[in-house]
This record gives structure tokens, sequence and C-alpha cells, in this order.
């Protein structure tokens, strides 16, 4: 859990004490590991200073400087997180902000001349697949979180964290997960939530939390075991060139969201996208993507039959195949 949000109780004991634990407001302007990136980045950037002999002892001057360092990164085929990550943490370290218009104006050009790297969506197709291999293999807890992520649009460190403590069944109709402090959530300060309806989803969220002990994760094994499996089961099922990667159950589940329903609303309120701008992008060119991504007659024959199985296991564990 994020160490940033203090209960606003009504002792003020207790909140001195909390806030004590969460630390100062200075302190929290920025999250620790993006702290942690932004000295990494700007001790490069002084080092490369001092390699080049160049000194700053004014804005103009160092923002000359950090545009010469961003042309330089450029040119070097470094990525542009590096680039952000320096003038962001410059303009941290030194408490201004925009104080460099000119070098913030070559990163906005960089982002439009490269296109980011997304995660290729799955279809919904290799979800059902993939959730098979996983029932296939004995991991119950594998088929369910990716059957939610994909249901539910969940960013890889959202699903990973699921808790039976953060999950609610409404009947037998529907279920609502509590994530725990997204990105989005701490930025508004409220833990934002998502919906189950999918009948196959629900059913292998109960069985999870009916043998799941109180306070534990829905995921049994480590993250990277996780991982490792996806990788591993993209490579049997012959898709694996096309660059999976656990973040793309998110892409995937939002994508077929849109060509199902045609409701970009539906899907950037279930999203949870902060940037409407931003979710339109996304799913329009995971839409795109979708479109463009091949799989030979072998692959389709390799994931027929792990859906197979899924079906062959869900009913064999109760559940009414349609």
């Amino acid at each position: 859990m994020s160490r940033r949000l203090a209960l606003n109780v009504d002792e003020r004991q207790l909140r001195v004490a909390q806030r004590r634990r969460v630390g100062s407001l200075a302190d929290n302007r920025v999250a620790p590991r993006t702290l942690d990136r932004y000295r990494i980045a700007v001790h490069r950037f002084l080092e490369w200073m001092k390699h080049e002999d160049i000194e700053a002892c004014n804005w103009s001057k160092l923002e000359k400087a950090v545009m010469k360092y961003i042309e330089e990164l450029w040119i070097t085929g470094e990525g542009k997180t590096l680039a952000n990550n320096t003038l962001s943490g410059t303009q941290h370290f030194l408490n201004s902000r925009r104080q460099m218009p000119g070098a913030w104006a070559l990163l906005t050009t960089w982002g439009r001349l490269e296109v980011p790297g997304r995660a290729p969506p799955v279809t919904r197709d290799l979800a059902l697949a993939l959730a098979g291999e996983a029932l296939l293999a004995g991991r119950e807890d594998f088929a369910c979180l990716i059957l939610l992520a994909f249901h539910c649009y969940l960013r890889p460190n959202e699903f990973m964290k699921l808790g039976k403590s953060t999950i609610a069944l409404e009947g037998s109709g529907a279920g609502v997960l509590s994530l725990q402090w997204t990105k989005v959530g701490q930025v508004r300060g409220a833990r934002e939530t998502v919906r189950v309806e999918d009948s196959l989803v629900l059913f292998w969220l109960r069985r999870r939390l009916m043998n799941a002990s109180e306070g534990s994760l829905l995921l049994e094994s480590s993250s990277y075991s996780f991982r490792q499996f996806l990788q591993n089961t993209f490579r049997k099922l012959g898709v694996d060139g096309h660059g999976y990667m656990p973040y793309s159950l998110r892409r995937g589940g939002a994508t077929h969201d849109f060509l199902v329903h045609r409701d970009i609303a539906r899907c950037l309120f279930r999203g949870r996208w902060s940037d409407v701008r931003t979710g339109r992008i996304y799913i329009m060119d995971g839409a795109a993507r979708l479109a463009e991504l091949q799989t030979s007659p072998e692959s389709k024959s390799r994931i027929k039959a792990a859906i197979g199985e899924l079906h062959r296991y869900s009913a064999a564990a109760g559940f009414a195949l349609k």
C-alpha cells in the first residue's frame, strides 16, 4: 500500500502519529521509486556536463545544456524515458516548474516523432486459451487472474495485488474489485473499483476465493512465476513472436470491449484513464494493432484446443456452459 495516504481522523494525536509515519509533505511530492529514477538520470546528466566541461550558472545556460543533452540522447539511441527523467528530475531537485520551455518542447517533438512501443493486445480467444493452459498446468490462480485482467482491463501491478479482502461478490450476478491505490487513485485521493460481470470470470473468481485463506492474495506464487508462465505459454501456442506481455491482457480487454460495444465512454470509464485523450489513443490504436496481428493456422489450432481445455475444466468444476 502507498505510504502517502493517512486517514483524516478526528483525534489529533492519531493524525500526528499517522503523518509522522507517512513523512513530510516535501518528501511525498514524488514517489520513492520515481525519485530514485530522477537521481540516476540527473547524475548521468551531471557527469555528462562534467565531461563536456559545461557550466550552468543561470536558467538560460542550464536550459541550453539540457537541450544539448536531450539532442545527444536522441542521436545516440537512448530512450525517451531517460530524457524525461532528466528534465523532470532537474526541475524537481531545483524546486522549480516549467523553467525550461525549450527543453520541454524538444521532448514533445520526440514524442511526436517516435511512437511508444505499446504492448500488443491479446484477443479474447487468446486470453481464454491462456486460462485453459493455466488450468491444464494446475494453476487455478493463474487462470483466475488472466480472466480478471482481460475482463476488467487490469494493469499487472493491480491484478497481482488482488486479495480476498479486496473483492466483494454481489449475489450471483456480479462482483466488485477494490483496487489498492492505483496510480490514478493516488492522484485523486480515492480508491478505484471495477465490476466483474462475466459469468465465466465470476465462476473462477468465486472458486478461487473459496480456496483462499483470509488476507491472502489471489496469486499464490511470485509475479515472476506468473510472467514466466505467460511467456512460456505464448511460445507453446506459437504466438511468442508478437511481443505479448502481461500488460497485453489489459489492452486486449479494452480493445475487445470497444469492438463489441462500440462505446468509447464505457471503455474509458471501465479502464479508469485519468486522461480521456490518452485513453482514446490507447483503445483506437489497440483496435488497429489487433487488425494487423497475424496468427498461423497451427497457432489457431493450438488456441482452439486450449479453449477446449478451459471449457472442459469449467464444466467439470460445475460451470454451466451456455
